[in-house]
């Protein structure tokens, strides 16, 4: 199956199909999320599960881990204003 962007949640989501090699060769999906692909965007879903649910699953995921980024991020400005303050 070629692979076919789709837009999901507003994300753009590349979801291909392909056959694992291991465990004798049961058909997948492999997902990218374009927008997470530095964060480790792309991972694989069996062929029978909720396609969209796993889907959304990954983008709640990597938004999650992008939130937490930003916090760290922002606290660390803090405390590094708060140092050259004192």
């Amino acid at each position: 199956m070629r692979p076919r962007t789709i837009i999901i949640d507003g994300e753009p989501v590349k979801i291909r199909r392909f056959r694992l090699e291991r465990y004798d060769r049961q058909p997948m999906y492999k997902i990218q999320l374009l927008n997470y692909l530095e964060f480790y965007g792309t991972y694989s879903a069996a062929v029978g599960c909720d396609l969209r649910a796993a889907i959304m699953d990954g983008l709640n995921h990597r938004r999650a881990v992008i939130q937490e980024m930003e916090l760290v991020w922002e606290l660390r400005k803090r405390a590094e204003a708060r140092e050259s303050n004192v």
